[in-house]
Order: C-alpha cells, then sequence, then structure tokens
C-alpha cells in the first residue's frame, strides 16, 4: 500500500480522504468531512490533517505526502508530512483520470461549482489538459439550466474536439435533470463517478501521489507550496 492524504476546502466544509495511489481506481478507503464554522480555514485544514493522522496510525498506515487544495494562504501544520497545493482543475482531473467509469474515455465536457461560479470545460483525461473552458451563469434560485446548453457549444467549439461522456461532480439535488439533458444534447452519455462527494480531495492526493520532487518551500513573502500537499 502507498497510502496518500488528500484534504480540500469546499464550500465551508473540509473534506479529507486517504487513497491507495497503488490502487487509485478503487478511491479513497477512509474518509472524513468536518465543517469549518467559526474556525479559520487554516485552523480547520490543520484540524483535519491531525485527526487523519491519528486515524492512520490507529489502522497501523503510514503516508508521507499529501496533496491539498485551499487558498494559498492556508499552510497546515503537517509534521514531516510533505504537502503539496494542489489547483481545483488539477485535482479534478485526475480524480476523473482515475475512476473506472470513465475508463477509455478521453476527452469530457465537465461541469464544475467553484465559489459559485459554474463553469462548463473540455477536458482531456490524458494530459489533464483543459482544452476550453466557458462560465456559466446560474439564475436567482441557484439554478444552472438556461445557461448550460449554449456555454457548452461554445466551449466545445472552442476546443475542436468531439467529447465523449459528460461529468458533473459537483451535483446538487436540482442539478440531475439538467445534466442528463445537457448529455442527451450534446450526444454524449452522463456520466456520474462513485466518489463525487471527495473529488476535489482524492485528486489532490493522486497528484501528490506522483513520483516527481515536490516544489521546494518558498520564501515567507511568497506562497508556500511545500512543507518539511
Amino acid at each position: 500500500m502507498r497510502a496518500v492524504l488528500g484534504v480540500a476546502i469546499d464550500a465551508g466544509e473540509v473534506c479529507a480522504v486517504l487513497v491507495d495511489a497503488d490502487v487509485p481506481a478503487l478511491g479513497p478507503f477512509d474518509t472524513q468531512r468536518w465543517t469549518v464554522g467559526d474556525r479559520a480555514e487554516a485552523e480547520a485544514v490543520s484540524r483535519a490533517f491531525t485527526a487523519m493522522t491519528e486515524r492512520a496510525a490507529r489502522a497501523e498506515v503510514h503516508f508521507t505526502r499529501a496533496g491539498l487544495v485551499a487558498p494559498a494562504t492556508v499552510v497546515p501544520d503537517s509534521g514531516t508530512t510533505e504537502v503539496r497545493t494542489v489547483g481545483i482543475d488539477e485535482a479534478r482531473l485526475a480524480f476523473l483520470a482515475a475512476v473506472p467509469e470513465l475508463d477509455g474515455v478521453r476527452t469530457v465536457v465537465l461541469i464544475g461549482r467553484d465559489d459559485a461560479t459554474v463553469r462548463v470545460s473540455v477536458a482531456d483525461l490524458r494530459s489533464g489538459a483543459v482544452l476550453a473552458s466557458v462560465a456559466a451563469a446560474e439564475d436567482d434560485f441557484g439554478r444552472i439550466v438556461p445557461a448550460l446548453p449554449e456555454a457548452a457549444d461554445e466551449a466545445v467549439a472552442l476546443a475542436g474536439v468531439a467529447p465523449e461522456a459528460l461529468v458533473f461532480p459537483d451535483l446538487r439535488p436540482g442539478d440531475v435533470a439538467a445534466a442528463r439533458a445537457l448529455a442527451a444534447a450534446v450526444g454524449v452519455p452522463f456520466v456520474t463517478p462513485h466518489g463525487g462527494p471527495w473529488h476535489r480531495a482524492t485528486g489532490a492526493a493522486l497528484v501528490a501521489a506522483r513520483t516527481e520532487p515536490l516544489p521546494a518551500p518558498s520564501s515567507p513573502s511568497s506562497r508556500r507550496v511545500a512543507l518539511l500537499v
């Protein structure tokens, strides 16, 4: 087992997972979620690191790497664990590239919610690249139905490639019908990967598990990207 920790701040919550990087298709083998509440985000993330380290120790699981999706100002107290900060798109695509539901699929239409912004993107799962991305506005009730088809058409045209599936990892209860209708309009299947609620943290862990050296710590006055996710 090559255990890796993934932590992500998402809509006022901190999600944390432990992933076996040797078998990423299985998804997380331990998951936890906490509300940020009155705590500062940095404190909530540090609490997640501490809690998951303790849970891993009780299960006799050891990890030395972690991935973190959080603002640049959030730097956890992670002890000797190497931490890589991971962008949301990078985490999403790492997650999607590993899920068995998309095995053999290269290009997808990806709908993502980030800080109340909805984006329709066309992404290449093999290269981990976003080929095109278009913002889709929500209405006053948080619905995105009117904006989705036009945004998807524009993103596909800008990317210049034909997508093979549509995925929406940030689904809310009212989004399923709209996502299915959009998939039918684009002419691709709508895929809902298992473990979607944990996709940011899972993807961050998979990025951190890669074998290339992690970035060296930067000076205190600039963005810190590693400690010694």
